[in-house]
């Protein structure tokens, strides 16, 4: 569970820890902002609910699912920036559940 460092982690955190899951608070600032393949800045106004990068060409648009989008492209900069500063063990387990995979660690 990525959830944003805010009065939300006091809620969410003992919720998360009785379920067994890692719960880890992290920053939402610039997440849907900058590209979640290439890193770099993509300013888009609120009302842009998709991502584009001039950049390197990655494309979240709505597709099948309608939050595929630029709160996808949040949720992949969230959990790489969180994998960063755990074992690969844990990092992989971030990333398989941000994609939305239940995975057990041993």
């Amino acid at each position: 569970m990525i959830i944003p460092a805010s009065k939300a982690v006091r809620v969410a955190w003992p919720t998360a820890l009785n379920a067994g899951l890692l719960a880890i608070p992290v920053s939402a600032m610039n997440t849907s902002q900058n590209c979640s393949n290439c890193g770099k800045k993509v300013p888009k106004k609120l009302h842009i609910r998709w991502h584009n990068c001039s950049h390197c060409g990655c494309s979240l648009v709505r597709v099948a699912w309608p939050k595929a989008n630029r709160d996808h492209n949040a949720a992949i900069r969230r959990s790489r920036s969180v994998a960063k500063g755990l074992s690969r063990r844990y990092a992989n387990n971030i990333r398989n559940r941000a994609a939305g995979f239940e995975v057990t660690v041993r």
